[in-house]
């Protein structure tokens, strides 16, 4: 499709060397939220020369435009087409055109005619902001909106402030073993990461440092790891290998845990949370709430019940706990949501855990799905509120997903916080492809939680390593003494999950032989783990028990030449993780390594996710890299 969006755009400047422009916005009319993902069409002559989605912003632009009449075509799901004729772009004139939509339901399909355009020079797109322009004529049967917004300066309709929000973090460093040869921290088995970067280079822009967590862009995708045998909760699995950015050796370690037989599966008593306020009011927001719940409720069985709590300004109870048999009822009450108010996040939480906790199903599965963008300006609004809360909630047994809608208005690190005080999981569904791969494909996975607090300790060998970084995990780290602390929260594992960590570790050389001279320290290593590069430590409670269980995993110094296919893959995730975070460890890496090198892990791909990967870094190598 961009070889012949070029091609055509360079016929296009053959035909004459002054060229224009035409700008614009495109945003919902009744909430006023600009529109991401919009198709917008450029058409001459009855033919379609260019197309493209407006970005974050809801903006789109069509440059090198040779004199002529065009015709502009806007689509987008669940709104009706609109098409402006007849839009003249003379030499060096910049045309600046703002849509918006309204809902299908609302009006039919409509054409704009018989307007006029003020043209803008080059030499005086400065000077826009500061004219008395006279207003579009807008035929008055037309829904659809011409306005003078100048790009360039001044006072000219600017937009909304970017209100997305991501947590502040910095990298792990390396750390000596020599000064602590204990790595400590908490599993994460979130991925809200990779579909906000997918969304953001989607969309055309570059994804903000801080919302890169490598360690859910690596746990975004399934990996080949056996299954824990007997009765154990889950299986450890370690890989060694070169580091394709340094000089380095990568430790790899992957969890699996334990899966479900079907009809051993616990029931489920869900809890539909859902915001309806007024910042809802978008169909990539409460549309795609309302499109994931019924994918959701379609993947459970009829002796699970779900139930829904709406809150805006008020909270409000549309469906009791209902038997998923019953379809058409939970369907009906989805459908009938409508958003619009302000956002009392404290009453929907009281009343959705209210009541979870009356209809608890002992040895099932209790848990509160909570769906939003994230604002909450009424009541308990500030994190530590609303963290005491949830961390109170928690301890009736009843565990919180969040899932996060929409862009603009983003409280990523918001999510984050409640779904970890909440023992569950933080997901952000940017199309409904990613809803389904949530809520059909993975839901046991994420939603049947089979361990909780889950702490890893690696214990590295001085005799082998000089030092270590764990990559990513960078706000999940705790103090070596949490590790053996029963009251210290940690991430949770579903059933049939995999987790992975990696390691960069820097080997010793003969060189670096460490004598640090301390009178009362004693460095030697006990006799038979020499060939040990680390000892992996975890720690977890089943999810009805306080008392935790631990055991340990040997890791012989063993690197191989060829890596597995998985490996492969995780490898060229966190490389491209370290150059969308500009990482100061990033050393060698570089975009065209990365993309081979996932083309090599590939493997058998039978949903499609790594080969959307490696296209999602063709695109940033293509619009986005630094040059």
């Amino acid at each position: 499709m961009k070889t012949v969006l070029l091609i055509a755009t360079m016929s296009l400047m053959t035909w004459i060397s002054a060229q224009g422009e035409i700008r614009g916005k495109v945003t919902d009319k009744d909430t006023g939220e600009e529109i991401l993902g919009a198709s917008v069409l450029l058409v001459h002559h009855d033919s379609t020369i260019q197309g493209c989605v407006t970005d974050f912003n809801g903006k789109f632009r069509f440059s090198n435009l040779p004199a002529g009449t065009y015709d502009l075509e806007f689509r987008f799901v669940a709104y009706e087409p609109h098409k402006i004729t007849n839009v003249i772009v003379n030499e060096s004139s910049v045309i600046i055109i703002d849509h918006e939509f309204e809902s299908a339901k609302m009006l039919e399909c409509v054409e704009v005619v018989n307007y006029s355009v003020r043209k803008i020079k080059s030499a005086d797109i400065k000077m826009a902001a500061n004219k008395s322009l006279p207003s579009y004529k807008v035929a008055s049967k037309s829904k659809g909106t011409i306005k003078k917004n100048y790009i360039g300066g001044g006072n000219a309709n600017i937009s909304k402030t970017n209100r997305n929000k991501y947590s502040e973090f910095t990298e792990n460093e390396f750390v000596k073993v020599a000064s602590e040869a204990l790595s400590t921290f908490s599993i994460d088995v979130d991925n809200a990461s990779y579909s906000i970067i997918r969304k953001q280079i989607n969309s055309g822009t570059r994804p903000p440092e801080q919302a890169v967590r490598i360690e859910e862009m690596i746990n975004y995708f399934k990996y080949d790891y056996a299954s824990p045998k007997n009765d154990e909760a889950f299986a450890v699995h370690t890989e060694i290998g070169n580091s394709p950015w340094s000089a380095n050796k990568i430790v790899k370690i992957g969890l699996k845990g334990k899966t479900f037989e079907n009809e051993k599966a616990p029931r489920n008593n869900l809890v539909f949370l859902l915001d309806v306020s007024g910042s809802m009011g978008s169909e990539d927001k409460l549309g795609y709430v309302q499109k994931s719940m019924k994918m959701l409720v379609k993947s459970l069985s009829g002796n699970d019940k779900v139930a829904i709590v709406t809150y805006a300004g008020y909270t409000a109870t549309p469906l009791k706990p209902t038997s998923c048999d019953q379809i058409d009822k939970i369907f009906e009450a989805i459908d009938g949501l409508t958003s619009g108010g302000s956002t009392n996040g404290e009453g929907g939480i009281n009343q959705a855990y209210d009541l979870a906790e009356k209809h608890f199903m002992k040895d099932g599965n209790n848990r509160i799905i909570l769906c939003t963008d994230g604002d909450f300006n009424v009541g308990v609004s500030s994190n530590g509120g609303l963290e005491k809360l949830i961390e109170k909630k928690r301890k009736t047994g009843v565990f919180l997903t969040v899932c996060g809608f929409g862009m603009g208005n983003l409280q990523d690190q918001y999510m984050e916080t409640l779904a970890d005080k909440g023992n569950g999981n933080y997901y952000y569904i940017d199309n409904l492809l990613e809803a389904k791969k949530v809520f059909q494909e993975d839901f046991t996975s994420t939603i049947h939680t089979i361990a909780k607090d889950v702490k890893i300790q690696v214990e590295f060998n001085p005799s082998h390593v000089k030092s270590y970084r764990l990559i990513g995990y960078d706000n999940r780290m705790l103090k070596k003494e949490d590790f053996l602390d029963d009251t210290k929260d940690a991430g949770e594992l579903g059933a049939g999950h995999t987790v992975t960590a990696i390691y960069e570790v820097e080997l010793k050389k003969d060189e670096d032989e460490f004598n640090n001279g301390l009178k009362y320290q004693n460095s030697s290593i006990k006799e038979g783990f020499e060939n040990e590069l680390l000892t992996i430590k975890l720690r977890y409670k089943k999810p009805d028990e306080n008392t935790s269980q631990e055991f340990e995993v040997p890791v012989i110094y063993d690197p191989k030449e060829e890596l597995s296919e998985d490996f492969k893959f995780v490898l060229a995730v966190a490389e491209f993780g370290l150059i969308l975070r500009k990482s100061k460890f990033k050393g060698n890496s570089n975009i065209d390594e990365a993309i081979e090198l996932a083309k090599a892990g590939k493997g058998k791909d039978e949903n499609g996710y790594r080969a959307e990967f490696i296209r999602l870094m063709e695109m940033y190598e293509l619009n986005l890299a630094e040059k």
